[in-house]
C-alpha cells in the first residue's frame, strides 16, 4: 500500500487555482498568454484539469514526433472541438494556416476559451518555425480574441529561456507566469493519513514534496525497504526518474553531472567544488548558475553576511531531495545495487543517509520557528537562516532588524535526548555572532527528534527557552 496523501487537505494548489482564475477573468477583455512551469510529477496537468473542468477549453499534449505528425494531431483535436470534423490536414497544411483557422474560430467565441499546449518545448523542437508562426499569429490575430493560452512545460530551463531571455521575442508577450513548486513538509505531513512524524519526515527527506514520488512509497515499511523495493527496484519508475529529470533539462549533461556528483549529500564551498570537478574558475559559475536557476542546487550564506551577492563564504548543496538521494546513495554504488548486495550498500551509505536526515531537519526547522512565532511562542523575525564561521555553526538564526531581537536555535537529529550541555554550547556559540551586540534581545530554542532530558526541561521552564520535540513545541 502506498503513501496516502489526501489532496483535499493540501491547500497549496488553491493559490495557483486562484491565480489562473484571475487570468481567466482578464481574458474576457484581453487575451492572456500564461506560462505554467515546474518539474515533472508536480501535478501541472491535474492542476489545469481542475481549473478548466467546467470552462470551454482545448488541450493538446505535444510529443517527440515530427512537425507534420504534431500538426496533424493538433488539427484533429481542434477541428473536433470546434465541430469542424470535415476539415483535415489537407485543408490546414501548415502551422500558419492552422493559426489563421484558430483565429477565425476564436473571433466568434462568446465566452473566453482556454487553450493549453502541454510540453510546449517539444512542439517547437520538432520545427523551429512553429515558434515564429505562433508569435506572428499572436501579434496579428490571436491577442485581440477572448482567449487564455497556457504554455506548459516540465523543462524549466527551456521554458525559462522563452519567458526571460531578452533575446526571445516571445518573452515580451507573456501576461503571466506560474512556477509550480513541490509541497512543503508541513503540507505533506498534514495531508497524510499516517501521522508518524519520524517516518513521514524520513520519506520526505528522501524524495521531497512531490506527491507522485511519495505515493510510490510505503510508510508502513522501513526506510531500507522503501529504498530497495520502491526506489532502486528496476520495475519502479523511481529508478529511472533521476535520468529523466536531468535529460529534461540538459542536452549535454556531463559537466552538470560532475557538479551534482561532487556535492552528493554534502555542502561544499566554491573552492572545494573547483577541486572536486576540475573545472576552471571561469567555467564553473556558468553551470552553477543554471543549476541554481533550476533549483537543483542552492547557495547558502551565514545569515549575518552584509553583501551576500559578492560574498565568497557561500556553501553549495543539492536542494532537490530526489537528486540528492541519487547522487549520494545510488550513483556511487551502482555495482552493489546491480549485484543486489544491499547489506554492503547500507553499510557504506549510512553516513550519507544521516547527513540527508540532519540537513533536511535543519531546513524544515525554519518552518517550525515561523509557526511558533505565529502562535506567539516566539517574536517574529524578518530573516531566518543558518550561521557559521570557521569553527562553529548554528542551525538557525532569526533576526528582527526593527526590534533588534535575535533567535539562536540548534537542531538535533540523533537517537539521544538533547541535554542541558547542548544548550550551554549554544550559549557559547551565540557570543560569537556579531549582530547588534550592544542592544539585541536574545531568544533561544532547541529542536530535537528524541526530546530532552528532565534537567533541560526544568531549566527551560525558567529561562525563556523554547523546546520543540519532533515538530511540536513543548513550551
Amino acid at each position: 500500500m502506498g503513501f496516502n496523501i489526501d489532496q483535499k487537505d493540501i491547500h497549496t494548489r488553491a493559490l495557483e487555482q486562484h491565480i489562473l482564475e484571475k487570468y481567466y477573468e482578464k481574458s474576457k477583455n484581453q487575451a492572456q498568454l500564461v506560462a505554467l512551469t515546474g518539474k515533472i510529477r508536480l501535478g501541472k496537468t491535474q492542476l489545469l484539469k481542475d481549473f478548466f473542468k467546467h470552462k470551454p477549453h482545448i488541450y493538446y499534449l505535444a510529443s517527440q514526433s515530427s512537425s507534420q505528425d504534431q500538426l496533424q494531431a493538433v488539427v484533429e483535436i481542434f477541428t473536433r472541438e470546434f465541430d469542424d470534423s470535415h476539415l483535415n490536414i489537407n485543408d490546414l497544411p501548415s502551422w500558419a494556416k492552422f493559426f489563421e483557422y484558430l483565429d477565425r474560430k476564436l473571433k466568434i467565441q462568446k465566452k473566453p476559451i482556454i487553450i493549453v499546449f502541454d510540453e510546449f518545448t517539444k512542439l517547437i523542437k520538432s520545427d523551429s518555425q512553429i515558434l515564429s508562426a505562433f508569435e506572428i499569429a499572436w501579434d496579428k490575430l490571436i491577442k485581440t480574441s477572448k482567449v487564455m493560452v497556457i504554455l506548459v512545460d516540465s523543462s524549466v530551463a527551456q521554458i525559462h529561456k522563452l519567458i526571460f531571455d531578452p533575446g526571445q521575442t516571445l518573452s515580451k508577450k507573456f501576461t503571466g507566469q506560474i512556477n509550480l513548486k513541490p509541497y512543503t513538509f508541513k503540507e505533506i505531513y498534514d495531508g497524510s493519513k499516517a501521522h508518524n512524524f519520524e517516518q513521514i519526515f524520513k520519506l520526505y527527506s528522501l524524495v521531497g514534496g512531490v506527491p507522485a514520488y511519495l505515493k510510490a512509497l510505503d510508510p508502513k515499511k522501513s526506510i531500507k525497504e522503501n529504498i530497495i523495493k520502491k526506489i532502486l527496484a528496476k520495475n519502479s519508475f523511481l529508478s529511472i526518474e533521476p535520468n529523466l529529470l536531468i535529460s529534461d533539462e540538459f542536452n549535454d549533461p556531463k559537466i552538470y553531472l560532475s557538479i551534482l556528483k561532487a556535492l552528493g549529500a554534502t555542502r561544499l564551498k566554491y573552492s572545494q567544488l573547483l577541486n572536486a570537478t576540475g573545472l576552471t574558475a571561469s567555467k564553473l559559475p556558468i553551470y552553477l548558475k543554471n543549476l541554481l536557476n533550476l533549483e537543483f542546487v542552492k547557495r547558502e550564506l551565514p545569515i549575518t553576511i552584509h553583501n551576500p551577492e559578492i560574498s565568497k563564504k557561500a556553501n553549495y548543496s543539492i536542494s532537490d531531495h530526489f537528486l540528492r538521494l541519487y547522487f549520494s546513495i545510488t550513483l556511487p554504488n551502482l555495482s552493489l545495487i546491480e549485484e543486489g548486495n544491499f547489506e554492503a550498500l547500507f553499510k557504506n551509505c549510512s553516513p550519507n543517509l544521516d547527513h540527508i536526515f540532519e540537513n533536511t531537519y535543519s531546513d524544515i526547522a525554519k518552518d517550525f520557528i515561523t509557526e511558533a512565532a505565529t502562535n506567539n511562542l516566539l517574536p517574529g523575525f524578518d530573516k531566518i537562516g543558518p550561521w557559521w564561521d570557521t569553527s562553529d555553526q548554528i542551525s538557525i538564526l532569526g533576526l528582527n532588524h526593527t526590534t533588534s531581537k535575535i533567535l539562536f536555535c540548534d537542531t538535533f537529529w540523533s537517537n539521544r535526548q538533547t541535554t542541558l550541555n547542548d544548550l550551554k554550547m549554544l550559549y557559547t556559540k551565540s557570543k560569537k555572532v556579531d549582530w547588534q551586540s550592544q542592544k539585541r534581545e536574545e531568544y533561544y530554542c532547541l529542536i530535537s527528534k528524541k526530546g530532552f532530558t528532565l534537567e533541560l526541561l526544568n531549566y527551560a521552564k525558567e529561562h525563556r527557552v523554547l523546546l520543540i520535540e519532533g515538530d511540536k513545541p513543548i513550551f
